[in-house]
């Protein structure tokens, strides 16, 4: 009910009430500071997916055009790309992250096609959240790759538009993967 969602609707879900701006930015900014706190105290576990880092270096290689769109807001983002120096492969720039703007992810998928000067058809999204996935579906994403454990694999390939399934990055096929385009 909350992965990939933004943090009203996960926050809304939680207390089961609809909540007003100010709250919504206190209790972002306290979730998002636990969360992160978290990651700093479990350093071993805190990066990118196993094959990562070679995703992204192929994407700058051939540079074929790519950023994220996320449901986690600018802190959170900002705290990502410290971390985790995601400003080796991203223009910073060009990354869609819930900064109000966004009814849902769905628009977010849109503008990140459109940051890259793509219609959505002509985008491939890797996505870890069924709630983004029927986002990218949504937004006629040219080809969705579902990530996730084993265990969902089968649930994810029964979806409408799933592509693949896979568990980590480090099994995308990548000169495969961009053979559509």
């Amino acid at each position: 009910h909350v992965h990939g969602k933004t943090n009203k609707r996960i926050l809304e879900y939680l207390l089961k009430r609809p909540i007003i701006a100010e709250e919504l930015k206190t209790l972002s900014l306290q979730k998002e500071s636990l969360y992160q706190s978290l990651c700093l105290q479990n350093a071993e576990e805190f990066q990118l997916s196993p094959g990562a880092n070679d995703f992204l270096d192929f994407l700058v290689a051939n540079n074929i055009p790519h950023t994220i769109a996320t449901a986690s807001q600018k802190g959170n983002l900002d705290f990502f790309i410290k971390h985790l120096k995601l400003d080796r492969w991203f223009d910073i720039s060009k990354i869609v992250y819930d900064d109000g703007r966004f009814s849902s992810k769905l628009e977010m998928f849109i503008q990140a096609a459109e940051n890259l000067h793509l219609s959505p058809e002509q985008c491939i999204v890797i996505e870890d959240s069924q709630s983004g996935i029927i986002a990218a579906l949504g937004a006629k994403i040219g080809k969705i790759v579902g990530l996730g454990p084993k265990e969902v694999h089968e649930c994810l390939l029964g979806l409408q538009g799933i592509s693949e399934a896979i568990t980590s990055l480090s099994q995308i096929e990548k000169e495969k993967l961009f053979e559509m385009y």
